[in-house]
Formats: structure tokens, C-alpha cells, sequence
């Protein structure tokens, strides 16, 4: 089995990212995680940067 993709998508909840991310193999098989932050941070750091 071998990742096949990888998919991010960011969002906002109020003043806050989301950040949640697919990892598709191929054997059809997809992964999913997500990315919470648990307090408002400054405004420059509200929007990560994900480099692959």
C-alpha cells in the first residue's frame, strides 16, 4: 500500500483555522486528520503555511 495523495483543505471557525487533510492510497483506501487550534493567535499566524 502506498499513499497516493494527499489533500488539504483549510477553513475557518470563527477567528480560528481548521486545517484537515485526506491521504488517499492506492488500494482505495482514504485517510483523514484535522488540524484544530485551540486558541486565536495574531493575525499573521492565522494562516499556516504547508509546504510538501
Amino acid at each position: 500500500m502506498k499513499i497516493d495523495r494527499m489533500r488539504v483543505f483549510v477553513t475557518h471557525d470563527k477567528d480560528r483555522p481548521r486545517v484537515i487533510v485526506a491521504l488517499d492510497t492506492d488500494d482505495g483506501l482514504t485517510g483523514w486528520g484535522r488540524m484544530l487550534q485551540s486558541r486565536p493567535r495574531s493575525r499573521a499566524a492565522a494562516h499556516p503555511r504547508l509546504s510538501l
